[in-house]
């Protein structure tokens, strides 16, 4: 599993290129909208608790 609290452009460069690096894994990859980052970084479990996240297909080209 890939949790990606903050999948802004840069996140999910470095989350494609993890899943791309490992193809024999089988992976599921969950993410947050890359939104108020300063609040993200101290509350980012509140928001995988209460289920706001976007589930993403486990493709490279994600």
């Amino acid at each position: 599993m890939l949790l990606s609290a903050y999948d802004a452009d840069s996140h999910k460069r470095w989350r494609r290129g993890l899943v791309a690096a490992i193809p024999e894994w089988q992976w599921t990859q969950l993410t947050l909208p890359p939104r108020y980052f300063s609040w993200r970084i101290r509350g980012n479990s509140l928001s995988w608790g209460r289920g706001r996240r976007r589930k993403h297909c486990a493709s490279p080209g994600t």
